[in-house]
């Protein structure tokens, strides 16, 4: 998504950066049909990840912090009978949200980032065997 004084392009990608005698001043951007544009901005703010061309392009480093927890994220199925709305899960130990998205659940499971392979694995069965109680509360499979 690229936002232009307020306006929202969705299904829009910020391609390159637009750079005035070494200021950067506005971006460049393709939609999804293949339009190609230009923002001119007092301020460019690039929000698209750690891997991000446009933060790649400044020739700025990404910087490393030690963190005790990473998040996974995934999709769920959703079905008719589903409680409407975000739903959280949380334990003793772990934490996690589920985002309806109307067809589907887009989910953000925390853990610690010294996971194990294993649990990294695990990561998206436990996703498909997650189910939706009633109560509105999301119930783990055993052994969570």
């Amino acid at each position: 998504m690229v936002a232009d004084h307020g306006r929202r392009l969705a299904r829009t990608e910020a391609t390159e950066l637009i750079r005035v005698a070494g200021k950067v001043t506005g971006c460049a951007y393709r939609t999804a049909d293949g339009a190609t544009g230009a923002i001119h901005a007092d301020l460019t703010v690039a929000c698209d990840g750690r891997a991000s061309a446009l933060r790649a392009s400044t020739g700025l480093p990404a910087r490393s912090r030690p963190t005790p927890m990473d998040v996974w994220w995934f999709r769920l199925p959703r079905t008719a009978t589903d409680p409407a709305g975000a739903l959280p899960v949380v334990t003793a130990r772990r934490a996690a949200v589920l985002l309806d998205r109307g067809d589907y659940r887009q989910c953000a499971k925390s853990t610690i980032c010294s996971a194990s392979a294993t649990q990294r694995t695990r990561c998206p069965r436990w996703g498909a065997s997650a189910s939706i109680s009633r109560s509105r509360t999301p119930s783990p499979p055993p052994g969570y």
